[in-house]
């Protein structure tokens, strides 16, 4: 992406609270600087997404988030990846399509019932997204939604800042396990999609951010 072609300048450090880094510069990807929070920037405990039998796909408010331009991908994608699709989830994309518009304004993809993605296909009890799986396979160039590829981390816009915030949530809690087993940090399981979103430069910037954290909290009385 734009932000590989381009040097990532040196950048001051600030924190509001334990946990949190904000950079003072703008990136040059989207012009924004980043405020993280429970990226491992203190000592948090190592987290993956292993065993979590892909529960965040059919559970929440909605179906996942899209960015504008996905919406325009996944019916693109449709007809490559509408044979692997259960049923029900063809039927709601006959009615309704692959993506709606939600309350508050953004978009999501369609959903089964009141949260299941229409992406989903299941292997056994394991829910899995039939675009992933396409993708896999050499069918499809797209992944997935970049907010699913970065869960459980969510991108929110914060005036000048862009808020990589980690939520916390029971349904993850068997990949925080595996991923204190295998002693994995959830900035490092993440690294490809953080790369997708905002350049690998970026995040072996963000990565160097972390290690200078830790090392404050380290030498802190």
């Amino acid at each position: 992406g734009p932000l590989d072609r381009q040097p990532v300048r040196a950048h001051r450090l600030e924190a509001d609270h334990p946990g949190e880094v904000r950079r003072r510069d703008s990136l040059p990807h989207h012009r924004r600087s980043v405020h993280a929070r429970g990226l491992g920037l203190r000592d948090d405990p190592p987290r993956s997404g292993i065993d979590c039998h892909g529960a965040c796909c059919v559970r929440g408010d909605s179906g996942a988030p899209l960015e504008s331009e996905e919406r325009e991908e996944l019916e693109a994608l449709l007809p490559l990846v509408e044979h692997r699709l259960r049923p029900e989830a063809k039927k709601v994309i006959r009615s309704s399509g692959v993506w709606e518009e939600t309350s508050s304004g953004e978009f999501a993809t369609t959903c089964v019932g009141e949260s299941e993605c229409v992406f989903v296909v299941y292997e056994g009890p394991v829910a899995k997204c039939a675009i992933e799986q396409a993708f896999h396979a050499g069918t499809v160039t797209f992944r997935k939604p970049i907010s699913c590829h970065l869960y459980p981390l969510r991108v929110e816009p914060l005036g000048e800042y862009d808020g990589l915030n980690y939520e916390q949530i029971d349904l993850c809690k068997p990949g925080v396990r595996s991923g204190e087993k295998e002693y994995v940090q959830l900035i490092d399981f993440l690294d490809e999609p953080l790369a997708r979103k905002f350049g690998r430069k970026w995040v072996e910037s963000l990565k160097e951010t972390v290690e200078y954290r830790r090392s404050v909290f380290t030498e802190t009385p």
